[in-house]
Order: C-alpha cells, then structure tokens, then sequence
C-alpha cells in the first residue's frame, strides 16, 4: 500500500493529522523461484515517482500487469522474460495503452543475449553481456 498521512500544522504550531492518503498499491504472486504476476495501480499517478516508480508511467497512465517466468536455458543460466501491459483512461481496447516486454536467454554458459520491446515508441532493442 503506498500512502502517506494528510497533516497542517508543525513548527511551533500544532500539528494536526487530517486524514490518510492512499495513492496507491502493488500486489505481486510468486508463482515459482522467479515466476510471478505484479499487479501496481495509483490512484494518484502524479505521485508515482515518490515510491519509486520514476520514469514507469507514461503521460496518463496509472495501472500495470506484469508477469515474469524463467526456466533453464539450453547452454547454462536460466532464460527470463517478463511482458508489461500498461492501462490508463484512453481510447484503447479495455484501456490499453502500451506493451513492454524483456528477455534474457543464455546463449552459452558465459554469454547472454537480450532483446526488449516497447509498443510506446515501436522499438526492438537488442544487447549482451559476455563475461570473462
């Protein structure tokens, strides 16, 4: 739950408590050792950087799913991907507004490809990392 306290006062004055805000939360399932399903909405969106959520949501967004899954890779490591659907109040089918996605697979036992997508901006992005 992501809230914070509604107060006046303080500072050689009295302090009184007003109310608790909630912006919002997050309920995350741990299906597996790294298999899971997140689920983070804000009620106030404006605020989603101060629990660290910076740079997440775009324009009016306000709510994403998200579901990760791993297994063993073919050479060593284990594969990782997770896909992101992004919602806000837009014009989109049952208010989609993006898709992301991540994926890491272990090409050999030291050298892993990755590849991301994001349907905000159509980009494929590809990287590595070889480890010595």
């Amino acid at each position: 739950l992501y809230a914070d306290l509604e107060s006046e006062g303080g500072e050689n004055a009295d302090l009184y408590l007003n109310g608790l805000r909630v912006d919002g939360w997050k309920i995350r399932c741990d299906l597996a050792e790294c298999n899971y399903i997140e689920i983070v909405s804000f009620l106030s969106p404006d605020k989603a950087p101060d629990y660290g959520y910076k740079g997440v949501f775009e324009e009016d967004e306000f709510e994403y799913a998200k579901f990760g899954f791993c297994g063993p890779g073919c050479c060593g490591g284990n594969y990782k991907v997770d896909v992101a659907i992004y919602f806000d109040n837009g014009g989109g089918l049952f208010g989609v507004s993006r898709l992301g996605a991540n994926l890491e697979i272990p090409v050999m036992s030291n050298f892993t490809a990755r590849a991301s997508f994001s349907t905000m901006e159509p980009v494929l992005g590809f990287g590595w990392t070889f480890k010595f």
